[in-house]
């Protein structure tokens, strides 16, 4: 913050608190959507396209919102809270951009393929072939 002119004080201090709450937000409604979705299809790479294609419209436009709601203190007279409302902006933009881009690719290094449930309902019992 210090080479881009913005000092730590009591109000600058608690972005990172904020940022962390909301970017946590993002993180469990990419995650929660992609642990529904290799029960149905099984392939990693399948559950995490279709949580990005279902849950990355609504994450957008929840940051996008956000980012909004936070600018416009941008433009308060006090310069504390201008300063607050961009910063925040600025940091939930780079939490939303962590949740549809590197969480994914962690969910890709961390979890298996599994077996989807269709194939478990209708695989054949090995003991009823002998």
């Amino acid at each position: 913050m210090y080479p881009f002119g913005y000092s730590i004080n009591l109000v600058t201090a608690t972005i990172g608190a904020v940022s962390i709450g909301i970017g946590i937000d993002f993180a469990i409604h990419f995650a929660m959507r992609y642990r529904e979705e290799p029960e149905r299809t099984g392939h990693r790479e399948t559950a995490v396209r279709a949580a990005g294609e279902g849950t990355g419209v609504a994450l957008v436009g929840s940051a996008v919102s956000s980012m909004v709601g936070f600018a416009i203190l941008a433009f308060a007279p006090m310069p504390l809270f201008a300063s607050y409302g961009f910063l925040t902006a600025v940091m939930i933009a780079t939490a939303g951009a962590a949740s549809l881009l590197v969480l994914p690719s962690l969910l890709m290094v961390i979890t298996k393929d599994r077996a989807a449930v269709s194939e478990l309902m209708y695989q054949e019992p090995e003991d009823a072939a002998a």
